[in-house]
């Protein structure tokens, strides 16, 4: 087996969920962006004001939703229609929460 690789990082299903993730690491006495990146989706506002800034992947959920709204109502009309795939872009906006690769051994995290 190889030699097994701290996490340095994580990505989270929201940007509040990402904020959560941030509060945690501090009460944990380590440092978003430092010690450890975090990573969101929506680019909320508070992503953007809160200290450190929280690095994002922006997204258009009202575009992504109104197309899911007509994919919804398009099956319910016709249910046996072929299973689509849908993809849609996002923009990386990086704040304070993401950094390099820390050296795990200065913090003490194996």
């Amino acid at each position: 087996m190889g030699k097994r690789h701290p996490q340095t990082s994580i990505v989270c299903n929201g940007d509040v969920v990402a904020l959560g993730a941030c509060f945690g690491l501090i009460q944990s006495e380590l440092k978003p962006g430092h010690n450890f990146s975090v990573v969101g989706i929506d680019d909320i506002e508070d992503a953007a004001v809160s200290t450190p800034g929280s690095t994002t992947m922006a997204v258009k959920p009202k575009k992504i939703d109104t197309r899911l709204a007509k994919v919804l109502l398009d099956r319910m009309r016709t249910p046996d229609l072929p299973v689509r795939h849908l993809e849609y872009s996002a923009i990386l906006k990086v704040r304070g929460t993401s950094g390099e690769v820390p050296n795990h051994k200065n913090y003490g995290i194996y």
